[in-house]
């Protein structure tokens, strides 16, 4: 069982239209152990081998020329049995929405060949490390066609659209709800009221869902935390109170725990 991470795209660096990931790799042994999820639209291009995608628990095969479309707020997975390459596209969700083409309310299909946007891939790929003073504005028009693409050719109406777990949209609001608050003091039965839901159905969905319980989610995420302001220069102490650990030995057995090393480590 894969544990569940939210990715937050909501600013993409530099005011980039979109984040361009080429030549990632997926063998049998080396794949990534989560499974994610964010409200940004996302396309996988397979360039090399074969492998697979999990779209909320449901699988679809793809080899080199296809085209994985991971639609918002999908929890995803890309792993392989082989050897695979491929490119990755995550587009800025204030562009789509600027464009009148609102992928939150949208739903593509999931696996489509295009020779339009594996050319557009190869055009991004050119821009994308490019000191071209126009960089920005060629990006853009290089995502609005991959957006007009989708949306004129491979767009899935409302009465087609697949039947979505309803576990997973519960566990994302409940992921989402710790990340926006981890700082607090976050309880079991606050976050069953939140989805509606008693506190052991949604431990249990929670479980089922990530491979971890929530408190090992919360303390997680909040150890991750921590590291970015232990590195930023805070006092160990001060990031411990301002992740929501207000007792320092209880922090730094957890963070032991689930980093396998002590604070001070990642001071230096």
């Amino acid at each position: 069982m894969f544990e569940t991470r939210y990715e937050e795209y909501g600013k993409l660096s530099e005011n980039m239209p979109c984040v361009f990931l080429p030549d990632i790799k997926r063998t049998k042994f080396f794949c990534n152990k989560l499974t994610n999820w964010h409200e940004n639209l996302e396309i996988q291009l397979c360039t090399f081998g074969q492998g697979y995608v999990l779209l909320n628990g449901e699988k679809r095969e793809m080899q080199k020329g296809d085209i994985i479309v991971v639609n918002s707020n999908v929890v995803h997975y890309t792993g392989a049995d082989e050897d695979m390459k491929y490119t990755c596209l995550i587009i800025d969700s204030a562009l789509c929405k600027l464009a009148l083409i609102d992928h939150t309310t949208l739903y593509f299909d999931s696996l489509i060949k295009s020779p339009v946007i594996v050319k557009t891939f190869e055009e991004i790929e050119a821009i994308y490390n490019s000191s071209d003073i126009c960089k920005t504005a060629l990006l853009q028009t290089a995502v609005l066609k991959i957006l007009i693409e989708l949306r004129k050719n491979h767009t899935v109406f409302e009465k087609n659209l697949p039947k979505i777990n309803r576990h997973f949209e519960e566990i994302k609001k409940t992921i989402k709800y710790i990340r926006e608050n981890y700082n607090e003091k976050i309880t079991l039965e606050s976050l069953a009221k939140m989805v509606y839901h008693d506190k052991f159905s949604l431990s249990k969905k929670f479980k089922e869902v990530t491979g971890s319980t929530i408190i090992e989610y919360i303390n997680s995420y909040r150890c991750e935390k921590a590291i970015e302001l232990i590195r930023e220069g805070s006092a160990i102490n001060e990031a411990a109170v301002r992740c929501g650990f207000n007792n320092m030995s209880f922090f730094t057995r957890t963070f032991k725990a689930r980093t396998g090393k002590l604070p001070s480590e990642y001071r230096k």
